[in-house]
């Protein structure tokens, strides 16, 4: 796609048949204040979780200008400037030394009431980024893991797809499912994840797979699973090729393991070896049979 493509001017849709309503209240203000001064309500707010500080923490390394929100807040009736959407925001700019004020959008005076109403609307009726689509602004961001995952595709033949595929028609290594692919490529050099991807683009259709199965994939580990039980059938059969391999006539068969339980004692005994080849080769005889 050109640049010249990639553009979209923003356009009014058709209101015909819309149900268009008021624009309530009054128009907003933007002002300069001290992040310091702000507060928040936790009668309607949420409160501070673990996630949060991960947040916070993660606006004080990285802070920016250009990714700062402001604040959305109201007046309460007590006169103090509360926080409807923003309060990570605002603790970050408080905590960091370089952000004495950050412009705040006052939306006027509301009771506790209307500030509740606000913060369902700003946290509530939105669309969520999907994973691919995060990916792939990473991508055009110069992310270094989405990069070294574009082109671990591209090398495998594979390809990472913007949007689940019209009626669901996918072809052999079509991924959607980016987050298990980025979990691949950290923790697995470059080569090993395109040996990975290479091996499910092209093995899926032995096991009865649908082309879409591997974008449906939420675990980076069955990546290994799958791409593992495909080499080790390859190998069994580059074994069955070569000569003088053929047991004896009237030799008894060799003896497998049958059932479930067996096959979980197996798995486990493989799991507390703490050879992760041992694992994948255990995981993929039972795939095989």
């Amino acid at each position: 796609m050109s640049d010249a493509g990639a553009f979209r001017k923003i356009e009014p849709i058709p209101l015909d048949g819309l149900d268009v309503g008021e624009v309530e209240g009054d128009k907003p203000m933007v002002e300069w204040w001290n992040p310091a001064d702000l507060r928040v309500d936790e009668r309607y707010q949420r409160g501070m979780s673990p996630a949060s500080m991960v947040l916070i923490q993660k606006i004080i390394a990285q802070p920016s200008w250009a990714r700062l929100k402001p604040p959305v807040c109201a007046l309460g009736t007590d006169g103090e400037l509360y926080v409807i959407d923003g309060q990570h925001t605002a603790i970050a700019c408080a905590s960091h030394p370089g952000f004495e004020k950050i412009p705040v959008l006052i939306v006027g005076e509301l009771d506790l009431e209307a500030q509740a109403y606000a913060f369902l609307g700003h946290n509530r009726d939105r669309i969520a980024m999907r994973p691919e689509q995060i990916f792939h602004a990473q991508v055009t961001a110069g992310d270094e893991d989405a990069l070294t995952a574009v082109k671990v595709c591209e090398t495998a033949g594979a390809r990472i797809l913007r949007n689940p595929a019209s009626r669901g028609e996918y072809r052999a290594g079509d991924i959607i499912a980016v987050n298990p692919l980025m979990a691949l490529v950290k923790r697995r050099t470059a080569l090993r994840a395109r040996q990975v991807i290479g091996r499910l683009a092209s093995a899926l259709d032995g096991y009865g797979f649908e082309k879409g199965t591997i974008s449906q994939i939420e675990d980076h580990r069955m990546f290994l699973v799958i791409a593992d039980a495909a080499r080790y059938r390859q190998m069994q059969a580059q074994k069955s090729q070569q000569p003088g391999k053929t047991p004896p006539v009237g030799s008894p068969p060799a003896k497998r393991p049958q059932g479930g339980q067996n096959f979980r004692e197996q798995v486990k005994r493989a799991q507390q070896s703490g050879n992760e080849q041992v694992l994948m080769d255990t995981l993929a005889a039972r795939f095989n049979d």
